[in-house]
């Protein structure tokens, strides 16, 4: 048997796609196309948040021998992808994402949208769907390969070349 090579955010970032277009094809059926576009979407924040973990996790591993069990701790803890994205990166690359940059500017609009999904509220409700459009899936998308690219221009890496397929 074949080994498989599973690799959860590009197949996540994929599925999103697929979903995307979905929604593209029943534009008139309002249900249908929430659906798909909200499944689009939180996939693409599962995308780039399981990036990220990975990211932390393979810099834990390649720096095993000479880093501080706090930090390892620190960067292995129960902390939010915004901190991980901020505190997470000053640690392993010297430098994060900023607030007021791009392309962590638009994921912190993207996760927040996410966020009024998967902690729904009545009082939420409408104004999420209103701002959850083709266009707003369409930008998460690209927006998620440009937070994978900009991990490892930050780090002086080469980013993976599926980030650029997809």
């Amino acid at each position: 048997m074949l080994a498989v090579e599973v690799n959860i955010p590009r197949e996540m970032l994929n599925d999103s796609k697929f979903f995307l277009e979905i929604a593209r094809q029943s534009p008139d059926d309002r249900e249908m196309s929430r659906r798909y576009l909200r499944a689009s979407l939180l996939y693409v924040c599962i995308a780039v948040e399981g990036y990220i973990n990975n990211f932390i996790l393979n810099f834990i591993e390649e720096n095993k021998d000479g880093l501080e069990k706090d930090i390892e701790d620190y960067l292995t803890s129960v902390i939010s992808i915004h901190t991980k994205l901020t505190v997470g990166l000053k640690i392993i690359t010297g430098d994060s994402l900023k607030n007021k940059k791009e392309p962590y500017k638009t994921f912190k609009e993207i996760n927040t949208i996410r966020n009024k999904i998967v902690h729904y509220s009545d009082e939420e409700g409408e104004k999420t769907y209103h701002k959850l459009t083709l266009e707003t899936v369409e930008k998460a998308i690209k927006n998620a390969k440009d937070m994978i690219k900009e991990l490892h221009l930050l780090e002086g890496s080469q980013y993976p070349q599926w980030a650029d397929e997809l």
